[in-house]
This record gives structure tokens, C-alpha cells and sequence, in this order.
């Protein structure tokens, strides 16, 4: 899913907003500009990784799992995501193995698990396997790969917000009079959630919203067609939409 669909399904389903939508950043090719405005609300969106360099070497990874989630999910009636250690899939395992030891456990056993964290030892995979389950989620099967070492994801919002100006160019709009919104994206459905994105920003953020902006939102795309947005406004110190 691209941003402009993001930002779309956001101003409609969260903002309530069925107008015209412009995309600055896209018509202004002189300077860095924001990503959208509808009606009086500024939009900026942005996405980050779970954990550093989550993106690379995933190849191999990606070839174990490929086709999974869509093929055994929809079966599921809670949620559940397995996640893998980072270092666990390398090259000399066989995959058509791991694929089936995996599919063999998914659709015999994560039935019985009661809802929670577990460390679980499937039969055919050699290494643990960190299982969540749960009941009260939008169902479906994630899966993901955990680097424990990494606890770098607060220092990391707070740069790659810094670098790439996310929050400075929406201040020349909150000048005017918009409502200023940092909509930040995760697509990793096995490792990201609710608690761990604000806890992030309020350590990223010293328990306040970025300079420039009026209200931050999460958004969960990991399903595509059920995109969950949360607002973390005034877990930040601001006002959200409803008391504004």
C-alpha cells in the first residue's frame, strides 16, 4: 500500500474528510514540502523498521515464509505472530523443511495455545521460536524476525524525523492556521503494536508532541485491507480531534 492510499483512507475513515486532497510534495520540486493537505489538516506520513537494518538480509528469511500468511491466516480466528531469531533461517537449511514444519504446527497446534507470549520448540525447526497469540486482535498470521540486541528504535524515530525534516516542514502550515498531523506507518505486524510505537516516541519526544505538530497518529498496515490508526496525541501532552 503506497502513502497516498494511506493518507486517503486516513483523512476519510479517522479526519472524516471526503474532499479534495492535495500533495504538496509532489507539485513543489523547488524545496522539501509536506506530503498532503486536506481541507485544514496538514499531513505528514512517515514509516520506520522495527529494528535496525530489519530490511536486510531478509531474502532468505522471506523465501521460508513466502506465501504463509496469506495461505494459512485466513483460517486463523485470533491473531498470531511467530517471531523468528534474527541469525535463525541461513543458507544450508532446507526450506521446503521449515516451511512444512511450520505450516504442520500452525494448523495443528497454535490452536491450543491460550492467549499470550510464548517460547515455543517446533519439531523440524532448529532454533526457538517466539509465538503471540491473540484473541482480541483483528485475525491473522504474522511473522517476523527480532534482533534482541537492538534497542535502538526511540533514537532512531527521533533522527529520521530530524533528518528528513518531518516535523519542520509542517510548521510553516501550522503558521496558517492547519492542524499539523505526523502520521508514522508500520507495515510489521509480528513485531510492532500500539504500546511499543508510543513508548518510542514518548522517550524519543520527552513525553511531548515534535516541535510543529499538533497531533501524532500510528497506523498499523500490516493488513491491508483493515488499517488500524491510533492517536497518540494526548498520550504526548496535545489535544486530539475529538476535544479540539
Amino acid at each position: 500500500m503506497n502513502d497516498k492510499d494511506i493518507i486517503e483512507r486516513f483523512a476519510h475513515d479517522t479526519l472524516g474528510y471526503d474532499g479534495d486532497i492535495t500533495y504538496p510534495d509532489k507539485s513543489n520540486s523547488k524545496t522539501r514540502d509536506i506530503d498532503a493537505v486536506a481541507d485544514s489538516y496538514a499531513i505528514e506520513h512517515t514509516s520506520i523498521d522495527s529494528f535496525e537494518n530489519q530490511r536486510g538480509g531478509s531474502d532468505w528469511f522471506g523465501k521460508v515464509i513466502d506465501g504463509l500468511e496469506k495461505n494459512l491466516g485466513p483460517s486463523l480466528s485470533f491473531r498470531l505472530k511467530i517471531v523468528f531469531p534474527i541469525n535463525g533461517v541461513q543458507k544450508g537449511l532446507k526450506r521446503a523443511v521449515l516451511r512444512g514444519a511450520l505450516s504442520e504446527w500452525i494448523e495443528n497446534e497454535s490452536t491450543r495455545l491460550v492467549d499470550g507470549k510464548h517460547d515455543c520448540e517446533i519439531p523440524g525447526i532448529p532454533f526457538p521460536l517466539t509465538v503471540i497469540k491473540q484473541s482480541d486482535r483483528p485475525r491473522g498470521l504474522f511473522f517476523g524476525r527480532f534482533d534482541p540486541e537492538d534497542t535502538s528504535l526511540s533514537d532512531r524515530l527521533k533522527k529520521h524525523i530530524a533528518s528528513k525534516e518531518k516535523a519542520k516542514k509542517l510548521i510553516p502550515y501550522k503558521e496558517k492556521g492547519k492542524t499539523t498531523i505526523l502520521l508514522i506507518e508500520s507495515a510489521d505486524g509480528a513485531l510492532m503494536d500500539n504500546s511499543s510505537m508510543l513508548t518510542a516516541m514518548l522517550t524519543a519526544f520527552d513525553n511531548r508532541l515534535p516541535d510543529g505538530v499538533d497531533q501524532v497518529w500510528f497506523v498499523d498496515t500490516s493488513i491491508e485491507n483493515k488499517l488500524l490508526f491510533t492517536d497518540f496525541t494526548k498520550d504526548l501532552g496535545g489535544i486530539n480531534g475529538d476535544d479540539s
